[in-house]
């Protein structure tokens, strides 16, 4: 497993923690993207999964400055757009790949007091919904994990463990069960499955690659 972030020191830490391969990045341009796209494939042959988990939250009216609208169309939906642009002709020549999308809440719904967010959110979730309905026929799956309140996740009864699971090992356990299943949307809890059903906009179209 391969985990990047812009501040190395945090990084090496979380990499160390996890055991796993620590490439410090900043993926908030398209070239620094591409690059780590070509670095991770050269290293490691291939590239099964990949999990978008950049953003930043901007919670402001329409009057917030012209950076902070930058920014934030920049890490929660570029960024996602531009690895990919670079990402799945590498999948789709190896056969298959698996997209997962980190998507807010507020992708779900309009929250009054942020639009800013809350459209980028928006288009992030319907960009995570046509890759899927696009690049079906090539084997490529997508997900989207909708955060909320992790900490209400969803009671399992099928957990054999003979101690109590922290709550980073449920939600661990959570977004696995939901990849290993398959399915688009990957609430943090019962509720957003339902209101995510009751939105027209995101009903299933098929779509031949």
């Amino acid at each position: 497993m391969i985990i990047t972030d812009v501040n190395e020191t945090v990084l090496k830490e979380k990499a160390l923690k996890l055991d796993v391969t620590a490439l410090p990045t900043n993926l908030n341009s398209k070239e620094n993207i591409q690059q780590f796209i070509r670095k991770v494939i050269h290293q490691f042959g291939c590239i099964d999964i990949f999990i978008f988990n950049t953003g930043t939250s901007k919670f402001g009216n329409p009057f917030l400055p012209d950076a902070g609208y930058g920014s934030s169309w920049q890490s929660n939906i570029l960024t996602q757009m531009y690895t990919a642009k670079y990402l799945l002709p590498y999948m789709i020549k190896k056969g298959n790949g698996y997209l997962v999308h980190l998507v807010p809440m507020e992708g779900l719904f309009a929250e009054f007091h942020s639009p800013l967010y809350s459209t980028i959110e928006h288009a992030a979730l319907f960009f995570a919904k046509r890759l899927s309905s696009i690049y079906k026929n090539a084997n490529i799956k997508v997900s989207a994990l909708c955060l909320g309140a992790l900490m209400n996740l969803p009671t399992r009864d099928n957990l054999c463990t003979d101690r109590k699971l922290t709550l980073e090992e449920k939600q661990a356990y959570h977004i696995v069960e939901g990849i290993h299943r398959e399915q688009f949307l990957i609430p943090s809890y019962e509720k957003i499955c339902d209101l995510y059903q009751t939105y027209p906009n995101y009903k299933e179209t098929r779509m031949v690659a």
